[in-house]
């Protein structure tokens, strides 16, 4: 154990190593690790060089942590200071490990550049962004205080388990892939609370479907099937449905904002909500190629621009 490092060179480890600080951990230059290795600090721990390797597990305990690997990442096991940021890349796969990692207040960014992403534990930060090039998999909890990012190239985001919850705003790119944030209780309710704006893209191919115990406030989205359900849906974003848009909500008006939404031919617009609710699309929307179906006994009203529409069961719109 030595007060502090600070590498410009190249470290190489042995079978077992551990390399240990009373304070800073900084290796500017690459460090190769044949095999398991444990970095220790009693301050930040910066291993950043894009050149690093670490062949076998890594544990980490420092205040800021921050490791990059050329190729595999695994983290077996991971202690970080209170509101101290975390960023793990690997250039390949990244393994979490199985436990929760918690950075409070501050950042937490965790990139699987050439694999999947999965959670192994509860994550909690401030502005969260979760990249996982083959796909995203988020079976724990989830806890933004700030933002939330989610990116896959050509590839899925599924919620599996676990509960979401986000202050600020939330961004989900799955490029060909589908978004789904969508998980319920044992009682069919939404989990989720996304508080912020939501954005979301997949594909023509693909469906985005978001479920909010509360408000839904949507930002741009596009898919095949677009499905949002919440206790009331607002919007004021661009959205594209190639084949399908489902919206339920059980109070309030939907959406409350101006809005563009753009559709294949004949897109339908199905709406499940309580009698006496407003499908209402507000002064400055544009709604291209899309006829409204309202389920037979929900007997909504409708209105466009802030004038009524006769209540029917299907209604068709410019």
């Amino acid at each position: 154990t030595v007060s502090s490092v600070d590498n410009t060179g190249t470290v190489a480890t042995g079978t077992g190593s551990t390399l240990a600080t009373t304070a800073t951990q900084k290796h500017s230059g690459t460090v190769i690790a044949g095999n398991n290795v444990t970095l220790s600090a009693g301050g930040e721990i910066a291993a950043t060089n894009a050149a690093n390797d670490f062949q076998g597990n890594v544990s980490l305990a420092g205040s800021a942590v921050g490791v990059r690997d050329a190729n595999d990442l695994t983290i077996v096991s991971l202690t970080s200071g209170s509101n101290q940021a975390v960023k793990l890349t690997a250039g390949a796969k990244l393994t979490l490990p199985a436990s929760a990692i918690n950075t409070g207040t501050a950042a937490m960014s965790l990139e699987s550049q050439g694999g999947t992403l999965a959670t192994a534990g509860a994550l909690t930060g401030g502005n969260l962004f979760l990249l996982g090039r083959d796909g995203i998999t988020l079976g724990h909890n989830l806890s933004a205080g700030g933002s939330l990012g989610l990116a896959a190239t050509s590839a899925n985001i599924d919620q599996t388990a676990g509960v979401i919850n986000v202050a600020g705003a939330t961004t989900a790119d799955a490029g060909a892939g589908r978004v789904h944030l969508n998980l319920k209780d044992a009682s069919g309710n939404a989990v989720n609370d996304f508080s912020g704006r939501v954005s979301a893209r997949g594909t023509s191919a693909s469906s985005v479907v978001i479920l909010d115990t509360n408000t839904l406030e949507l930002g741009n989205v596009t898919g095949g099937p677009l499905t949002f359900a919440a206790s009331s849906i607002t919007g004021s974003g661009t959205w594209t449905a190639v084949t399908a848009l489902n919206l339920s909500t059980t109070t309030g008006t939907i959406p409350a904002n101006a809005f563009v939404l753009n559709g294949s031919p004949n897109l339908t617009i199905t709406v499940l909500a309580p009698a006496g609710s407003q499908l209402q699309f507000a002064s400055g929307s544009t709604l291209n190629n899309a006829s409204v179906v309202v389920p037979t006994g929900s007997r909504i009203g409708v209105s466009a621009g802030g004038v009524a529409l006769p209540v029917t069961e299907n209604y068709s719109l410019p």
